[in-house]
């Protein structure tokens, strides 16, 4: 029956009380739990952004199973939301996703709130909307300060609550993963600074060590130091 159950039996003097609960919505979330916590410990060693969202996408599909999903992420440097990876069933849709703006009002409530978004009748689609096409139901959830996760869908009331909880638990998850290549980046960079700054500081030092050593030879070599102990000096 693709069903689990919760089985008690009790035995009695007069035969047997076998008693039936269908508990296949918790193992179903269970697994999922499961899965997710698999999905944690890959999304945590991706060496890249874009391999991070990459990563979130297919979670989203293969263990949450929503078909339609974008990841999109805050760039400082233009002020807008740009989608860094997008399911296939966006793909068949509209081809690739553009960046959202300011005007895409809902998507950014939801990013600078920190506020889920849970639609199942979405408006009209418009030209600032940021939906794939034309969809019927979606759930936003923000990444922290890097962006925002979201998932649509054809039917009504597609999303309920518990996908809404796991969609956050996976988002938290991104967020984690995007902080730490942001320390990795922000790591390297200082250190080609340093070693920069020490490139320059060992140029500048080696001329005048130079020099002193040169005159330390000099004076070896005379016994008029004086002039040689100034210049070393």
């Amino acid at each position: 029956r693709d069903q689990w159950f919760e089985v008690n039996a009790y035995p009695s003097e007069d035969g047997l009380s076998v008693f039936l609960r269908d508990i296949t919505e918790q193992v179903e979330l269970q697994q999922k739990l499961e899965s997710l916590h698999g999905i944690t410990r890959e999304l945590i060693v991706a060496g890249s952004d874009a391999e991070i969202a990459s990563g979130t996408i297919d979670a989203a599909e293969d263990v949450l199973g929503f078909s339609l999903v974008a990841l999109w992420r805050y760039n400082d440097a233009t002020d807008r939301l740009d989608p860094l990876a997008w399911s296939d069933g966006i793909d068949d849709r509209v081809g690739e996703l553009e960046p959202l703006g300011r005007d895409s009002e809902f998507i950014w409530e939801v990013y600078e709130t920190g506020d889920s978004r849970l639609l199942g009748s979405v408006p009209a689609t418009t030209p600032t909307s940021h939906h794939p096409g034309n969809v019927t139901s979606e759930l936003l959830v923000p990444i922290g300060d890097y962006g925002v996760l979201g998932a649509y869908a054809d039917e009504c009331d597609a999303f309920d609550e518990t996908d809404a909880d796991l969609f956050r638990l996976l988002a938290s998850t991104v967020e984690s993963a995007f902080a730490r290549t942001l320390r990795e980046r922000q790591l390297a960079q200082r250190n080609e600074r340093l070693n920069d700054f020490a490139s320059v500081v060992s140029h500048d030092l080696r001329n005048p060590l130079n020099v002193a050593s040169a005159h330390t030879e000099l004076a070896r070599g005379t016994d008029d130091v004086d002039p040689h102990l100034d210049k070393i000096d």
